[in-house]
């Protein structure tokens, strides 16, 4: 199953500014994944735009994007993250919804800057490899 964005994500969004703010990181020291607002409201307005079908639920805790899924036969898509190089990383489901009290979160969450985050739960069992010299990274699947 492929979501397209609904609202499309301006590249300049993710990069960083003159004055040395914005961009992305991944950092193994920040749980939940979060994005500058513009990135998150799409990201969050689509997938609740493609799931009208499933029990939603008020917010939980910081997470506004909630579900209610025991008993509920669900198919959701990969989350996919392309980057300028061509490389793509994707996102399996169990790495953005996760079980909390018997309720589903959307592991995403908005950033109170300019900056994005990819943490550490969107990069369990996902492979990735940093090329210093050619200053890219890759990725695949954790076969550990």
């Amino acid at each position: 199953m492929e979501w397209p964005l609904v609202k499309s994500i301006r590249e300049d969004v993710f990069q960083i500014s003159k004055s040395g703010h914005g961009g992305v990181i991944m950092d193994t020291g920040t749980t939940v994944s979060r994005f500058s607002k513009v990135a998150y409201e799409a990201l969050r307005d689509t997938f609740v735009a493609k799931t009208t079908d499933v029990p939603w639920l008020l917010g939980v805790d910081m997470f506004d994007t909630c579900y209610n899924l025991s008993g509920f036969v669900y198919q959701l898509p990969v989350i996919s993250f392309y980057f300028s190089s061509g490389t793509i990383l994707n996102i399996p489901q169990n790495n953005f919804l996760i079980a909390a009290d018997g309720e589903f979160l959307v592991l995403h969450l908005p950033s109170s800057s300019n900056l994005s985050i990819i943490g550490n739960i969107q990069q369990e069992q996902i492979q990735i490899t940093f090329d210093m010299a050619s200053r890219s990274v890759g990725f695949g699947p954790n076969n550990c």
